[in-house]
């Protein structure tokens, strides 16, 4: 016998090698192959709230100050509102990470998906591309 292997979408559970659900259709996936993916799931998380904070930490000063030069030389030439959405921006960046990061850590110690971390991740998405959009129209 292999390796349990489970149908996200339907429940379906074997210890059979079989690609795809007998039920549903879906491609099964095996615990150890879904500890993988929350690996990935982990760095990617990390990276972009290491990447994000570090960007926020070295601009938030001289965008929440415009037109002050901050130690470099350089300043932000937009409003204090245009700031504030785009730090907004880079919040909702870093909490998507942090979402990231907990669903691959909790792949990595269940060895299955968690289906409420995985939709708080969409509407996160969903409020990323939303904010994106309105950061770009305010910007533009």
């Amino acid at each position: 016998m292999d390796e349990l292997r489970k149908c996200h979408k339907c429940g379906y559970e074997t210890h059979d090698t079989i690609a795809k659900c007998p039920k549903c259709g879906r491609g099964l996936l095996s615990t150890k192959r879904v500890r993988r993916l929350g690996w990935v799931q982990l760095f990617v998380g990390l990276f972009l709230v290491m990447f994000m904070g570090i960007i926020t930490f070295n601009l938030a000063p001289s965008m929440l100050e415009p037109g002050v030069p901050d130690t470099s030389g350089s300043r932000f030439t937009g409003t204090r509102e245009q700031a504030r959405i785009v730090l907004g921006l880079f919040g909702v960046i870093i909490v998507f990470g942090l979402t990231s990061m907990a669903g691959g850590l909790w792949q990595i110690t269940f060895g299955t998906r968690n289906k409420w971390i995985l939709y708080f991740g969409v509407v996160l998405f969903l409020l990323l591309i939303l904010f994106a959009s309105s950061v770009e129209n305010v910007l533009g």
